[in-house]
């Protein structure tokens, strides 16, 4: 009487089948894993304005008035200059700028600047983060040019009273600086979005 024997390795349709599972798995995990890379974006910028946030406080509570929002960020109020750029940032960082954050420069609607005074209206926007709305130019082949589709439907800001909200897109509006051209971030309306901060 002979014994079969059989090997102990795996055949070929037992491996394939194996690496099919692994891969379906892995593709289940990529897909789950790009929205929850958006999300830790955003709360890292958020977490960046709220650290400003506290900056502006710490420096009014020393010198009684808001400061210019440039000596702020190059003051000691500021010591981790990571903060001053949005992790979704792959622009403005890279041309050399101080921060990817726009600053409120002088407040509407008198457009008075911002740097002296004791106070301001809580929700006047002190910051405003425009990375997350990642809209860029593209060029087509007959030379113009097309703006992308933005990646969120939110602008995150910081308010004068350290709230730091989601904006809907509709609720923003940019309006020039008299004498300066340049504009400042305003919101208009009730602007945070269900799900608050």
């Amino acid at each position: 009487m002979t014994q079969s024997r059989r090997s102990a390795g795996f055949t070929l349709v037992e491996l394939l089948l194996v690496m099919a599972i692994i891969f379906l798995l892995a593709g289940f995990l990529f897909a789950a894993m790009g929205p929850a890379k958006k999300m830790a974006r955003v709360t890292a910028c958020m977490s960046n304005l709220r650290q400003l946030g506290m900056a502006y406080k710490m420096y009014i509570a020393d010198y009684g008035e808001y400061p210019d929002p440039w000596i702020l960020t190059h003051s000691q109020y500021v010591p981790d200059k990571r903060i001053l750029f949005c992790p979704e940032d792959t622009s403005i960082a890279l041309t050399g700028a101080s921060s990817s954050y726009l600053a409120a420069f002088q407040i509407p609607p008198d457009f008075q600047p911002l740097a002296g005074r004791h106070s301001v209206d809580p929700d006047v926007v002190l910051l405003a983060c425009w990375s997350h709305l990642g809209q860029q130019s593209r060029a087509l082949k007959n030379d113009a040019t097309e703006m992308t589709a933005p990646r969120y439907p939110f602008y995150l800001v910081l308010r004068a009273d350290g709230r730091v909200e989601r904006v809907v897109m509709s609720r923003v509006r940019t309006t020039p600086v008299p004498g300066l051209g340049a504009p400042t971030f305003t919101v208009t309306g009730q602007a945070r979005l269900r799900g608050g901060r």
